[in-house]
């Protein structure tokens, strides 16, 4: 370990060369320096892992390592955990958080403490027992009162029933009897509807009193928590402004700004404590020069929905983006591989054409259509080629990584009979998948409920709160050298659907080769590919099957 740089770590093995781009964070193959650092960590982490109290602190946690450079050329790396650093010791050693609460001692402790003593004032009133007396006594009441509608409803029906039948036996009594009876009836009737209004309005003010009660208590912490929210957003705020981030040109600014200059906004909680920014800033602070960099998943007890023990995962983009965009600035940074992929000179595959359709095979890495920074796509390809074509043109899309069959319209009748068979779900699509690892069941059905990851946007999770249905049937194809070959049958359409269905522990739990976002992208591009579509055409009615060979 060098004197001066305490958390500089010789590599285990010199390689001979080194990267002379710098590692893109947010798409990468990882290099070997990084994997050769990588695996040194990871094996002490497995020593470590012993004890309980160590395993808790770095469990579903993303390590980062940094290849650095010193002045005098000498080859090291460097370690970050994502989050608040452990406070144990070990062999490891952990670059410092980029603010330490000794920093912030300040206004940091001052505050703190007004928001422990708000948490502890509404813990407190979430416990009273007078609150909770209330709120059982609402709960009895509610249920009472519900009981009492449903009988009385029951006995003001079989009343009724009765009387029909009284009046229907004194058909034969005098007209004078018959009029008598049928008033003591309506008397009798009017008696019992009093009495249950009479009853129920008792009952609703009850309740309405029992509520008001409750609902003092709830108002009194609801408040609570709301200043509880903007003062801490307010603490966040102030402690990112000591969030002091540099970059390779010696420039320094903060959080709040460098997110309100690149993206207009405030930056989430967390922003600033990932390890790849703690790697950079400490190279930055100690005159070592960035090399090459990794972050992978710890998660020895394979716990995480999704993510692999000891993976690379790119750097997050909610957190990081902005604030990688400015500390990267100065370095010889490796253009985005998507971007290079995806703005190269395509030619599109026609599987079918006539008047009314035309089926391309969308190559991976080509957009369906223009995104914000790209605007080469099947889409802007289609209207350069055929500016005849008036039609929305596509009535579906496929990611950018995948490839296969894509359906063009050529005029609006078309885009919105297609779309019709679309919303409709009376298309059947196939897709062809590469598993990184053997499935040994034959088929099924997933039904997993997604929304988009809001703190890791593109990226989709599971959501049984808040997502929307997703339903794939799957068959398998082959085993073969560890991987497996799946048909994947979608009846809905989510973002990312059959990638996480895959990778997902309640889906197939098993990645498909080249999924950058949920898997790995260590083989290159993703293994997914629309293979067959079956439809009816729009205008002939005949029954139309398109097939697309997979190309891996």
């Amino acid at each position: 370990m060098n004197h001066f740089y305490p958390y500089f770590q010789p590599l285990p093995q010199q390689r001979e060369e080194k990267p002379s781009l710098f590692t893109y964070p947010f798409h990468y193959k990882a290099d070997p320096m990084v994997c050769d650092a990588a695996y040194e960590v990871q094996q002490r982490l497995i020593q470590y892992s012993a004890t309980k109290e160590f395993k808790e602190l770095v469990e579903q946690k993303m390590f980062g390592v940094l290849i650095v450079e010193d002045q005098h050329h000498n080859i090291g790396y460097l370690t970050a955990i994502s989050g608040i650093n452990p406070s144990i010791e070990t062999s490891i050693p952990i670059v410092p958080s980029i603010v330490s609460l000794e920093v912030k001692n300040g206004f940091y402790k001052h505050e703190e403490e007004y928001i422990n003593r708000i948490n502890a004032l509404i813990s407190q009133l979430e416990k009273e027992s007078e609150k909770e007396y209330w709120e059982e006594e609402l709960t009895s009441i509610k249920k009472s009162n519900q009981l009492f509608l449903q009988e009385a409803k029951k006995r003001q029906k079989d009343a009724k029933r009765e009387r029909d039948a009284i009046r229907s036996q004194s058909i034969e009594l005098p007209e004078e009897k018959q009029l008598e009876l049928d008033k003591q009836l309506k008397q009798e009737s009017q008696r019992v509807k009093k009495e249950y209004k009479n009853e129920k309005k008792k009952r609703e003010e009850q309740e309405k009193e029992v509520e008001a009660k409750v609902a003092r208590y709830r108002e009194l912490i609801s408040s609570l928590k709301q200043i509880r929210k903007r003062q801490s957003q307010h603490l966040q705020q102030r402690i990112f402004k000591h969030y002091n981030l540099k970059n390779a040109l010696g420039e320094q600014k903060d959080i709040v700004t460098i997110f309100q200059e690149t993206i207009g906004e405030n930056p989430p909680a967390g922003t600033g404590d990932c390890a790849a920014p703690k790697l950079l800033q400490y190279a930055y602070n100690h005159c070592l020069t960035p090399i090459a960099m990794g972050e992978f998943w710890w998660d020895s007890e394979g716990q995480h929905a999704m993510r692999k023990h000891m993976q690379f995962y790119p750097s997050c983009k909610n957190k990081c983006y902005p604030i990688l965009s400015f500390m990267l600035q100065g370095l010889n940074v490796e253009n985005n591989p998507v971007t290079v992929e995806a703005q190269r000179e395509y030619q599109l595959e026609y599987l079918f054409e006539d008047a009314d359709l035309l089926i391309v095979n969308k190559p991976s890495g080509l957009l369906s259509v223009p995104g914000k920074e790209i605007e080469n796509s099947v889409y802007s390809i289609i209207k350069k080629h055929h500016p005849e074509f008036s039609g929305p043109l596509l009535v579906h899309r496929l990611d950018m990584s995948t490839s296969g069959i894509l359906i063009v319209t050529k005029n609006l009748e078309t885009y919105k009979k297609v779309q019709k068979q679309f919303l409709e779900k009376s298309i059947q699509k196939t897709y062809i998948a590469l598993l990184d690892g053997e499935i040994h069941k034959n088929k099924g059905v997933i039904s997993l409920p997604l929304r988009v990851d809001l703190d890791q946007r593109p990226l989709q999770m599971v959501c049984y709160e808040h997502g929307k249905e997703s339903i794939t049937h799957w068959e398998k194809i082959e085993v073969f050298n560890g991987k497996t070959r799946v048909a994947l049958s979608p009846i809905t359409g989510r973002t990312h659907q059959l990638r996480v269905h895959s990778a997902h522990k309640e889906g197939l739990n098993t990645p498909i080769i080249g999924d950058d976002l949920y898997g790995s992208n260590k083989e290159g591009r993703l293994r997914l590919h629309a293979h067959k579509i079956t439809f009816i055409h729009p205008h002939t009615g005949e029954d139309i099957a398109i097939v697309c060979p997979c190309p891996f």
